[in-house]
């Protein structure tokens, strides 16, 4: 009799991806799994591309596009948060097996400095991209229902460089983010997107920048991520800087040099004290 071929390495790989196998749900429907990661996914695109315009901001910052480089500064805080700090997120619950808290806390986090950006430059309108990010977090977590507690249970570890870190630039960026709410107030010279100034989510974006590597160095489970997404957020945001020192939202010559340094720091040290241990990997039901 004939053996059955073995299906290949991608197949299998692929069959455990859409079956979420790594979550131990091995009864839930095949269809339903793969209309949760493309909803993740289409949540992902929709902040990159349209309607939150992250990719396209960015282009900004490198592609010189006629009549939008005096915006530069603004336009990479912009594209930065909805990018790297939403869309990222949610393109790893769609694509990954990694453990979803860290990507689920990072959305939170973005939510929530984008409510007090909201609060501070008396702008309503930055706080309708919270509840926007915070629904389609709400969508997506129904899937979680019934997870083991162990799952999602909490660890603190503090980490004393990231510490350092953190009281080096958490000043410096909650200060940018309360000019940034200032010039809001003042409807300084900016620019809209979607019809929402950007000066608030100039201000959400630094407070994000903050909270990152604040919540980093207290938790190792989103070390990782968090420490990554703020340290190429800070250098991109310093060499848009540099590159166009004369936009709108663009710091000083010295504080960009620092913002890349700092960015950098931030990105090494959250490498070297992220915990080997599964606590970003899925492997079984119990994490």
């Amino acid at each position: 009799m004939r053996s059955q071929p073995k299906p290949s390495r991608f197949c299998r790989r692929l069959t455990c991806l859409m079956t979420d196998s790594g979550y131990g749900a091995k009864h839930r429907s095949l269809v339903g799994v793969i209309a949760w990661r493309a909803s993740a996914l289409l949540f992902a695109l929709s902040w990159a591309i349209l309607p939150g315009f992250g990719l396209i901001d960015l282009a900004v910052t490198w592609g010189d596009p006629p009549g939008f480089t005096p915006l530069a500064g603004l336009a990479a805080g912009w594209g930065l948060l909805t990018t790297c700090m939403v869309a990222v997120p949610f393109a790893l619950i769609a694509l990954t097996r990694l453990h979803p808290a860290p990507m689920v806390a990072l959305l939170f986090l973005v939510g929530l400095v984008l409510l007090l950006a909201s609060v501070a430059a008396l702008d309503w309108r930055p706080a309708v991209l919270a509840l926007a990010i915070w629904t389609q977090l709400a969508l997506l977590s129904l899937r979680w229902r019934g997870r083991p507690s162990s799952q999602w249970r909490r660890s603190f570890a503090v980490d004393y460089p990231l510490v350092m870190a953190a009281i080096l630039g958490v000043p410096a960026w909650t200060t940018y983010a309360g000019i940034a709410a200032v010039n809001a107030i003042l409807n300084a010279p900016g620019d809209t997107t979607i019809g929402i100034s950007h000066w608030p989510v100039q201000a959400a974006f630094a407070l994000a920048v903050a909270g990152c590597v604040a919540v980093a160095a207290g938790w190792p489970r989103g070390r990782r991520l968090f420490t990554l997404v703020a340290g190429i957020a800070s250098c991109w945001f310093g060499v848009t800087s540099i590159r166009y020192p004369d936009s709108v939202g663009a710091t000083s010559a010295f504080w960009s040099a620092m913002s890349i340094l700092w960015g950098i720091a931030v990105g090494i040290l959250g490498h070297l004290a992220a915990s080997p241990e599964p606590t970003t990997q899925i492997e079984s039901t119990h994490v």
